[in-house]
């Protein structure tokens, strides 16, 4: 049975890859199809079986669950926080360069730093200098390499974060409106590999701690 999964290169490769081996040992029949990619799926073109998305959770016709609610913080490598110049309080990220995330798909748009300083309530920091990246996997790679701060989501930075590629210089988190869901075509949320790959999927988001998306 081959299984085709959508979802954006982030959460493929931040998050879903390194977990499909429990999969494939709980489910070895299942042989799992990754779409990697950011355009809007047509799930009859395409031949999709299930969509990891990002965005508000409002698909009509189609069978939506939950999967992560998303919060912001800023993350960097351990040598840039080790190194001059300081990044003890947010007021510091004006001496660093900021990394962008320039994304938008149907309204939906990813946190931007000019949301997550007006939030956090800090001034002074020019929200809008520095690199942008279509992808934000691109973006945490890039801070990973110590090119500068990043404004990572729970589920994009649990990993690198766990194995200290990724470190967060202040505790400052903020919530935003967007989360993951699982999209399915309502006609195939009866099909086996479908319905336990959805469940696999929430057994792993319970295993991380993360809230659930709100639907």
């Amino acid at each position: 049975h081959v299984l085709t999964v959508s979802a954006a290169p982030s959460i493929a490769g931040k998050w879903l890859v390194a977990r499909l081996e429990r999969f494939r040992a709980q489910h070895p029949d299942i042989d799992v199809r990754l779409d990697a990619t950011n355009r809007v799926t047509d799930f009859e073109r395409d031949g999709v079986d299930l969509v990891i998305r990002y965005g508000g959770g409002n698909y009509p016709g189609l069978h939506v669950e939950p999967l992560f609610s998303t919060n912001v913080f800023p993350v960097c490598s351990l040598g840039l926080l080790e190194n001059p110049p300081p990044l003890k309080v947010p007021g510091d990220l004006a001496r660093h360069t900021l990394l962008h995330v320039d994304w938008t798909s149907q309204h939906v748009t990813w946190p931007s730093w000019r949301m997550w300083l007006l939030a956090a309530g800090v001034e002074g920091v020019d929200a809008e200098r520095g690199p942008r990246f279509n992808d934000a996997g691109m973006v945490m790679q890039t801070a990973i390499a110590g090119q500068g701060v990043a404004l990572a989501t729970d589920v994009l930075a649990v990993d690198d974060l766990a194995a200290g590629r990724l470190v967060r210089p202040f505790e400052i988190c903020v919530p935003v409106d967007f989360g993951y869901y699982i999209v399915i075509p309502k006609e195939k949320t009866e099909i086996p590999k479908v319905a336990v790959f959805a469940a696999w999927l929430h057994e792993e988001a319970d295993l991380m701690g993360i809230e659930t998306a709100t639907p």
